[in-house]
């Protein structure tokens, strides 16, 4: 995993903070939450060590808590399923035959049952002539 890149949803958030998902869509409506650092197709996502110093900074963790890896400059693009079937002209069904049948390199991570890959990953594919 790329460090300092640990994308998480609502649900993700809840439970690293101990609040139930319907206080982070709250925060997220709100904007009270910092803005999504991705969105997808199915839902946004945050980096995690953003929402640790925003936790940090407006008291929802205590100042002691551990810091994670502080995040790249400039963070990678992360897609789901349907951005990878926008970015390739192909069906939804496609890409998960692709990702089924091994086609896919695989995924990073599993947030909010999304599968989530980084684009530098399928671009390396692409010129591997996996895909397509």
């Amino acid at each position: 995993m790329p460090e300092g890149v640990d994308p998480v949803g609502a649900v993700e958030i809840a439970e690293r903070l101990g609040v139930p998902p319907g206080t982070v869509r709250s925060w997220h409506h709100h904007r009270t939450l910092p803005p999504p650092a991705w969105r997808l197709h199915t839902a946004p996502f945050w980096n995690w060590p953003q929402i640790v110093a925003w936790a940090i900074e407006t008291g929802r963790l205590p100042a002691d808590h551990p810091a994670p890896p502080a995040p790249p400059k400039r963070l990678p693009e992360i897609v789901g399923l349907a951005e990878i079937a926008e970015r390739f002209g192909v069906s939804h069904r496609s890409v998960y035959d692709w990702a089924r049948g091994g086609r896919l390199p695989p995924h990073r991570w599993v947030r909010a049952r999304t599968r989530l890959w980084l684009l530098s990953d399928l671009d390396f594919a692409r010129k591997q002539r996996s895909l397509c």
